[in-house]
């Protein structure tokens, strides 16, 4: 068995890793990376695919898929609500790439073969995917209809985390790692190889206190916040408090919530999310944005790293008042808006520069296994070989001789274009 690293080796971001038997090549994800100064891609796969498997809908792992459609065309894997979310996602980049005057990745008819080729699957029913391989997914915790695949086959067994997140949250239940196989080959994210996430319940108590000591001055709160999954858990806990303001929700979460709504079975407390996109209010026009700005409101919008969208127009508006505040909710790649703005105070915006001057604060809601999480799924799946991706060049020597020391077993953090081989045991 062969494994190459197309993306995400010793990187965050396109995530891309081409699995080979003697009969069969398959490719986990195909994710691009979103950089200030632009997109870098995956390499391309070289040679003919029988079978693509998408482990979840963000764009670091399924930006590119539909590029792989058009001339041969193999069948795509994934859950079903992750093609949902994935038509929602891939529209709007191609959206994107016409506002900013590019070449998108892929037409409109890609997207229709990939969606056409689809298999949708449930977790835990494994299917035979090619000759000599058969799929099962295993729920990632991550978000919504995130899996972990685990191919099967004579060569050895290969598990792929994809994202994954061990401690449940507000939206979804943890990782479901107690697979009863034997796993060879493990591939997994090491996004946070070198440190360990704050206790979720006093993220969450310290966060709604700030928003409560915002709006008893008479401020407004900003929450810029990443459309999937995250959106969805900004209005849970905040409409849960019954501030006595308005809440609002502008740009592409109120599509993706919508997607959530319909899947109640894959995610936890449904009712409590559906309660609160009862209590919020969808912007819908720039006349409602104008108008909302000018009173005291809870506002949660895309971008979640303040790249673009609605964001930006209510940052312009809202930054001057010092009684305001913005809190950003997720990880802000180096050099982003978001960035910027917690290192500086400020950002430029249409080529002025923009200071805040309330309150700016970070809070950590990752989706994403602590380092603790790693090292406890890792010793409970005891693979003959460890593959370390989606992690930082930094992180990766330390994270991997630890793997070694710690659990007794072979671990590597291979670069883009490297080629593993693994020879199974008699």
């Amino acid at each position: 068995m062969k494994i190459k690293v197309l993306g995400g080796g010793r990187e965050v971001g396109r995530a891309s890793y081409l699995v080979s038997t003697k009969q069969s090549n398959v490719l986990l994800d195909y994710g691009i990376k979103i950089e200030p100064y632009g997109i870098e891609y995956p390499q391309k796969p070289d040679v003919n695919l029988d079978a693509v498997i998408l482990s979840h809908a963000h764009m670091d792992h399924s930006g590119l898929i539909p590029a792989l459609f058009g001339g041969n065309n193999p069948d795509l894997y994934m859950t079903t609500p992750t093609l949902d979310i994935c038509d929602i996602l891939w529209k709007d980049a191609q959206k994107i790439a016409r506002i900013e005057d590019r070449k998108p990745e892929y037409n409109k008819e890609q997207s229709k073969i990939a969606d056409s080729k689809t298999k949708k699957m449930n977790y835990r029913k494994p299917i035979r995917i090619t000759k000599d391989m058969s799929l099962t997914f295993y729920d990632a915790g991550h978000i919504l209809g995130s899996g972990m695949p685990l191919l099967e086959t004579k060569e050895g067994n290969v598990l792929y985390t994809g994202d994954f997140k061990v401690d449940e949250t507000r939206l979804h239940y943890g990782a479901d790692y107690d697979l009863d196989k034997d796993i060879d080959v493990l591939i997994i994210e090491s996004t946070y190889g070198d440190r360990d996430h704050p206790d979720r319940t006093k993220i969450e108590r310290d966060f709604v206190n700030s928003i409560k000591k915002t709006l008893d001055k008479g401020g407004s709160v900003l929450i810029p916040a990443f459309a999937l999954g995250r959106a969805q858990e900004m209005l849970g806990i905040i409409a849960e408090e019954n501030f006595n303001v308005p809440l609002y929700l502008d740009g592409m979460g109120q599509k993706v919530s919508a997607v959530y709504l319909q899947y109640p079975n894959y995610f936890k407390e449904a009712y409590n999310l559906r309660q609160a996109m009862n209590k919020t209010i969808k912007v819908k026009t720039q006349k409602q944005r104008e108008e909302l700005v000018k009173k005291q409101a809870i506002i949660v919008t895309t971008a979640g790293m303040v790249e673009g969208g609605p964001v930006l127009y209510y940052f312009k508006r809202l930054c001057r008042n010092a009684e305001n505040s913005v809190y950003l909710t997720g990880f802000q790649v180096q050099e982003t808006k978001g960035d910027i703005l917690l290192k500086e105070g400020e950002i430029e915006i249409d080529g002025g520069l923009y200071k805040w001057e309330g309150e700016i604060k970070k809070f950590d809601f990752s989706a994403h296994a602590g380092r603790n999480n790693l090292f406890q799924v890792i010793s409970a799946w005891n693979p003959e070989l460890v593959v370390c991706v989606h992690g930082d060049e930094t992180v990766m020597p330390a994270y991997v001789k630890k793997i070694e020391e710690d659990l007794g077993l072979k671990a590597i953090a291979p670069k883009n274009g490297d080629v593993i081989e693994y020879n199974k045991k008699k």
